[in-house]
């Protein structure tokens, strides 16, 4: 599976695949025809609260990062990233509505759900003798 990040801004296009969006709330200036089609999983987006505080107490992004895999990490999130997998999309689209792709939650997911694949591909470790 290949996951690309791209911003709410650029174009929609088949080659995208299925798409995404990565935002807690609707991106500024935006228009839903421009984005469609697209899918929203709550599940997969930082909590209203979690980006209020962040904003409000001027986290790092590291910190923001750190409590955002923990939301990623819940029952639920996890669920949905597992449902996702089950889907088998060959390419999707992380859609993101900040200046920088790398300072995105979509970018975050994208890592969250890369280290998930990799971890489940992992050679079992038997410590039999």
């Amino acid at each position: 599976m290949e996951i690309f990040l791209k911003s709410v801004t650029e174009r929609s296009y088949p080659e995208d695949g299925v798409r995404y969006l990565i935002e807690t709330t609707w991106p500024e200036n935006v228009q839903d025809m421009n984005l469609s089609p697209y899918r929203w999983i709550r599940a997969w987006v930082p909590s209203y609260e979690l980006i209020q505080t962040a904003q409000k107490d001027k986290w790092t992004k590291e910190h923001f990062q750190y409590l955002y895999r923990a939301e990623l990490e819940q029952p639920e999130a996890q669920w949905a990233i597992q449902n996702f997998l089950a889907q088998g999309h060959e390419r999707v689209t992380f859609l993101y509505a900040s200046f920088s792709p790398l300072e995105s939650n979509a970018y975050y997911l994208q890592k969250h759900i890369y280290a998930y694949l990799d971890s489940q591909l992992a050679p079992a470790v038997s410590l039999a003798a």
